[in-house]
């Protein structure tokens, strides 16, 4: 989608208590083609750099879609290393958090980056401005099967370049 697809999304928004969300959708290729609600600010952040920073990540590839899954699973793999403690195994954080959240159905565990899709649901795309950074953001936030307290967020500056994938209360 163009900025001027997503401006034209941006006047059609309900809100949600803090945030502002899309009633329509913006298609992401990286993510398997996954169609998510513009979630946004409208104190913090103006339409044009949203549009700016939605279409950025639009318009990533599906070739891209690898170096996410790289970012997911190392994610992944730091929660289980900061779990270990509470859980005997990865395989019981996974059992454990789906009873818990009823989210993902006998979860197992990734043996690398490619199994990671089967963890992850996304629901929205949040653009933010990150005032310490002087940048905006558009963040892939959703559910995960390891963390369901913490969730998930796949972050780009300016929709492009990707930053992290990490909590969504992580900065």
């Amino acid at each position: 989608m163009t900025a001027d697809d997503i401006l034209a999304l941006l006047t059609d928004v309900e809100d949600s208590g803090t945030f502002t969300a899309t009633r329509g959708t913006v298609p992401l290729p990286a993510f398997g083609g996954v169609a998510l609600p513009v979630l946004f600010d409208a104190t913090n952040i103006g339409n044009n750099a949203i549009a700016e920073a939605a279409a950025a990540l639009s318009s990533r590839p599906a070739e891209t879609r690898a170096a996410i899954a790289d970012a997911l699973y190392a994610y992944c793999q730091r929660s289980f290393e900061e779990c270990d403690g509470d859980f005997e195994t990865p395989q019981h954080q996974l059992d454990w958090e789906a009873e818990q959240t009823g989210q993902f159905q006998d979860p197992k565990v990734p043996a690398g980056p490619a199994d990671i899709w089967a963890l992850v649901r996304f629901e929205t795309l949040y653009v933010y401005r990150d005032t310490y950074a002087d940048k905006t953001v558009a963040a892939v936030n959703g559910l995960c099967a390891w963390d369901g307290e913490r969730r998930v967020s796949v972050r780009f500056d300016n929709g492009a370049t990707l930053i992290k994938a990490c909590g969504i209360d992580d900065f």
